[in-house]
């Protein structure tokens, strides 16, 4: 059995390999891959900073962290951010940041993040909200929807890309 510390270490070396590799799905090859060195790779919330690597990029992660901000204020906890699409992939010139936002609250927010995705989906962050609280099924159906449509290429490339799962808790792994 693999120790925690263990576990963390290969999680984060296979973070860092997705990365240096353009986050591809299975970087492993599909043979060679298992939960934790594939697609979605596992990372904290502040490590997303390291995607801004150009000015859109840096834009688009300003207003997700302004996104975040808000949410908290109004007392919805995100949990998770599933990141994927051309965002990971430079040099891919990128037009916006496709992400679901997997959160847990105590009141019934859905017309307070309707509008909240309305809005901020008009300056290029794309996101869904996934309540964590709700049916586990529809949680899961969610969950693994996302990661495969993250994993699907406009352009036609055989090779599937990978998607990036971020831990916003602020406990734990996250900030």
């Amino acid at each position: 059995m693999q120790s925690v510390a263990e576990f963390n270490r290969a999680i984060a070396e296979s973070y860092r390999l997705a990365k240096k590799s353009g986050f591809p799905a299975f970087p492993l090859g599909v043979g060679r891959s298992n939960p934790v060195n594939a697609t979605p790779f596992l990372e904290r919330i502040d490590r997303i900073w390291e995607m801004g690597t150009d000015p859109i990029r840096e834009q688009l992660l300003r207003r997700l962290a302004s996104l975040l901000d808000i949410l908290r204020a109004a007392e919805v906890e995100p949990l998770a951010l599933l990141v994927g699409g051309s965002f990971l992939r430079p040099p891919v010139i990128c037009k916006d940041l496709d992400c679901v936002l997997f959160y847990q609250c105590d009141h019934d927010p859905a017309s307070l993040l309707q509008g909240y995705r309305c809005r901020i989906g008009k300056v290029g962050v794309d996101v869904r909200f996934v309540p964590v609280d709700s049916d586990p099924l529809v949680v899961l159906k969610s969950a693994i929807y996302f990661g495969t449509l993250y994993t699907m290429q406009k352009t036609g490339d055989s090779e599937r890309a990978g998607a990036v799962l971020f831990d916003c808790r602020k406990q734990g792994r996250g900030e």
